[in-house]
C-alpha cells in the first residue's frame, strides 16, 4: 500500500454518524449495496436504533481490531447468530468465556500444520476420484458436487469415516437444517433478540411443511453422527483424528469426567455444517471467478501440472500449489462466504475512542472492507497476482479477514485454504468448465454469501 494510500486510511475515529430510519430495511432488502454504501455515505463509524436496539457499523480495519481482539472481553456473539445453538448446541463456535478457551484448547492439535498436511493424502484421493467421475458435456451445479466432495473429505479427516455412499443424503439433511436457520434468523433479526419474538417461536411450532422436513433432517443427521461416535467408542482404537481427540478428553468444566456424547455430538455437527457450506461456497466462487479469466485458468491448470503429477506417485502428495492459493485468497476477497459478523456488547466500553453502550450490536462486514479502494487499488477487479508478500505484509491486519480473527477466527482455516487449492488444482488438471449463462450467477447474502440460483457447469475434458 502506497504512503498516501495510508495517509487516506488514518481516520478520525471519534465520531459517530446517524443512520436514516431506513437503513435497516434497506440492508434486509438488498444488503451487500447496503452494507457497500454506509462507509462510503456515512464514514467508519455509524449507528441507527432498530426498536429497542442500538446497531452500530464498523468499517475500519482498525476499529475490528479493537472489537476482535483488543477488547474482546468486552463482547460476545451478537443476538441473531446466538440462534446458532439451535443447530450447534455446544459447538465451538456458538461458546463463550472460558468453555469456549478450553474448548478451543482441546480441538487446535487437531488443525496444526502437520496435521492439515496429512489430511490432504486422502482429500487428493478423494477429489480425484469425485471429479474423475463427471460425464464430458453432462451440466450439473457445481456448488452442491463441492459439498458433497468437501463434506466427504471432511469427514473422512477429522472423524476417519467414509460417508462418500451417504454423502447426497447428508449434504440434503444440512442444507434443509441451513435453510431452517436462515427462515429463523430472518424472522427474529427486526427484534435482534431472539427471545423477544414470540411469532418467530409460533411459527417454528407449527407442523408445517418446512418445519416437519427441518425435524426429519435433524432426526437424520443426529441418528449419522450418534451412529459414529457409539461405534468409535466401541472401537476404541486411537485413529490420530479429531473425534479420537475428543472421545480423550476432559470435560471442559469439570476435569474429572471425560466429554459427553452430547457434546462431542455438538462438535461434529459444527464442523459437518462448516465443511459442507463455506469451504464448497469458496471454491464456487473462485471457479466462477476463474471461467471469466482464462489467462488465470491456463494459470492454474500448468501448475496442476507441474504439481500434481508428481504427487500422484508419492504417498505423501505435500503439493506447492501458489497460484491456486493466490486465486483463493482473491476468491475470497471478493466474494466472502462469511460475508458480515456480529457482536453483542456486554458490559460497557470504548472502540475508537467512543462510547460503546452495553447491549449494542457491532455488525463488521467483510464484503464491504475487502472492496474498499482505501485498502485494495482496483477493488472489484479479479486480481490474484496482487496476493504477494510485500502487498499482505503492508495490508492492514482486519481490511482482509474472511476467516474472521482474534480468539473466535475459524480454528479450521488451514485446513479450508489447503482443501480448496487442492481440489481447484484438480479440477483444472482435469477438466475445462464452460459456465450455462442461464441464470445469472449472481451474489446472494444469506447466512453466507453464495449464488442466488447456484452455478451451472458444462465439463470438457482437457486436450493435453
Amino acid at each position: 500500500m502506497t504512503e498516501e494510500a495510508l495517509q487516506k486510511a488514518s481516520v478520525a475515529h471519534n465520531q459517530v454518524k446517524r443512520l436514516p430510519v431506513s437503513i435497516p430495511f434497506d440492508m434486509l432488502q438488498d444488503p451487500l449495496q447496503s452494507i457497500l454504501r454506509i462507509p462510503r455515505k456515512y464514514g467508519d463509524m455509524a449507528e441507527f436504533r432498530f426498536g429497542r436496539y442500538t446497531v452500530r457499523v464498523i468499517s475500519h480495519p482498525d476499529l475490528i481490531q479493537e472489537v476482535l481482539v483488543s477488547n474482546h472481553n468486552h463482547f460476545v456473539k451478537s443476538r441473531t447468530m446466538q440462534l446458532g445453538r439451535k443447530l450447534m448446541g455446544k459447538g465451538l463456535p456458538a461458546s463463550e468465556g472460558s468453555f469456549h478457551r478450553n474448548q478451543r484448547r482441546v480441538i487446535q492439535p487437531s488443525f496444526t500444520h502437520e496435521r492439515v498436511a496429512n489430511y490432504m493424502q486422502n482429500a487428493f484421493t478423494y477429489a480425484n476420484e469425485a471429479i474423475g467421475g463427471w460425464r464430458e458435456g453432462a451440466p450439473f451445479e457445481f456448488r452442491g458436487e463441492m459439498m458433497r466432495l468437501t463434506l466427504s473429505i471432511a469427514a473422512n479427516a477429522l472423524f476417519g469415516t467414509d460417508i462418500r455412499s451417504k454423502a447426497e443424503e447428508t449434504r440434503s439433511a444440512l442444507v434443509q437444517s441451513m435453510e431452517h436457520f436462515t427462515i429463523q434468523y430472518y424472522l427474529r433479526v427486526f427484534y435482534f433478540n431472539q427471545d423477544r419474538n414470540p411469532f418467530a417461536d409460533f411459527w417454528e411450532a407449527l407442523p408445517v411443511g418446512e418445519n416437519r422436513r427441518y425435524r426429519a433432517a435433524r432426526v437424520s443427521l443426529d441418528r449419522t453422527i450418534d451412529r459414529l461416535v457409539a461405534g468409535r467408542r466401541n472401537d476404541g482404537t486411537d485413529h490420530g483424528d479429531l473425534l479420537s481427540t475428543l472421545l480423550r478428553s476432559s470435560d471442559y468444566k469439570d476435569e474429572t469426567a471425560p466429554l459427553s456424547d452430547g457434546q462431542i455430538h455438538d462438535e461434529l455437527m459444527t464442523f459437518l455444517l462448516a465443511a459442507h457450506d463455506t469451504t464448497a461456497t469458496a471454491l464456487t466462487w473462485a471457479v466462477y471467478l476463474l471461467m471469466n479469466d482464462r489467462e488465470s485458468w491456463a494459470r492454474v491448470q500448468r501448475e496442476a501440472d507441474e504439481e500434481l503429477h508428481s504427487g500422484t506417485n508419492e504417498s505423501e502428495p505435500r503439493v506447492r500449489l501458489e497460484f491456486a492459493g493466490r486465486v483463493i485468497a482473491e476468491s475470497l476477497r471478493m466474494y466472502p462466504p462469511a460475508w458480515i459478523i456480529g457482536r453483542q456488547a456486554v458490559d460497557e466500553c470504548e472502540v475508537g475512542g467512543t462510547r460503546i453502550r452495553r447491549g449494542t450490536t457491532i455488525l463488521m462486514s467483510q464484503y464491504a472492507l475487502h472492496h474498499d479502494s482505501r485498502f485494495y487499488p482496483d477493488p472489484w477487479t479479479f486480481q490474484p497476482d496482487r496476493w504477494t508478500q510485500e502487498m499482505r505484509a503492508a495490508l492492514p491486519r482486519y481490511a482482509y479477514f474472511p476467516f474472521g480473527g482474534g480468539i473466535r477466527a475459524c480454528i479450521g482455516e488451514g485446513f479450508a485454504k489447503s482443501m480448496s487449492a487442492l481440489i481447484l488444482a484438480t479440477v483444472a488438471q482435469r477438466w475445462n468448465l464452460d459456465l450455462v449463462p442461464t441464470p445469472e450467477v449472481v451474489p446472494h447474502a444469506r447466512v453466507t454469501l453464495r449464488p442466488r440460483r447456484g452455478m451451472v457447469v458444462i465439463p470438457r475434458k482437457r486436450n493435453r
